[in-house]
Order: C-alpha cells, then sequence, then structure tokens
C-alpha cells in the first residue's frame, strides 16, 4: 500500500502524530492548573460540620456563579475565551 503525502511532505500518520503532539503542549499547563486547584479544595471541600464549615459555605454562596469559575468552563483549546476583564 502506497501512503500518500500531504502539501507538508509528510504522510498521513506523522500529521496525526504531530496534531496530537501540538494538542497536547497546548492541554498539559491547562490540565495541570485544573489538578492543581482540585488538589487545593480536597481538604476545603470536606470539612467536618462546624464553624469552618460554614464559613466556607458562606463564602462559597458569594462565588457561585459560572462567571466567578469562568477560567475552568469557558476554555476552548487553543485559544481562551475568558473575557479580559474577569
Amino acid at each position: 500500500m502506497r501512503h500518500r503525502r500531504g502539501a507538508t511532505g509528510l504522510g498521513r500518520e506523522e500529521r496525526i502524530a504531530d496534531g496530537l503532539a501540538r494538542y497536547e503542549a497546548l492541554r498539559i499547563p491547562r490540565t495541570a492548573e485544573i489538578q492543581r486547584g482540585s488538589r487545593g479544595n480536597a481538604g476545603v471541600l470536606h470539612l467536618p460540620d462546624g464553624p469552618a464549615q460554614r464559613r466556607r459555605d458562606a463564602q462559597m454562596a458569594v462565588h457561585a456563579s459560572l462567571r466567578d469559575r469562568a477560567t475552568l468552563y469557558a476554555h476552548e483549546t487553543g485559544r481562551s475565551v475568558v473575557p479580559a476583564a474577569v
């Protein structure tokens, strides 16, 4: 079977591998940031009932909108869709 070469001189498999490598390079910093945030929240989100838990709940109620979580949910690989003022 003969493999066709694209305008770049690369075969299909090479183009796929290159595209996946670029995608991974874009995703790793963001996914690492999300994981750091998740690990940081572990203690906060699992407080026993009491004053600290009530303070946490009150603070979370103030920051419950999706706008406050824009960096988490408003994202497309390769470009940020978070408004500059957020």
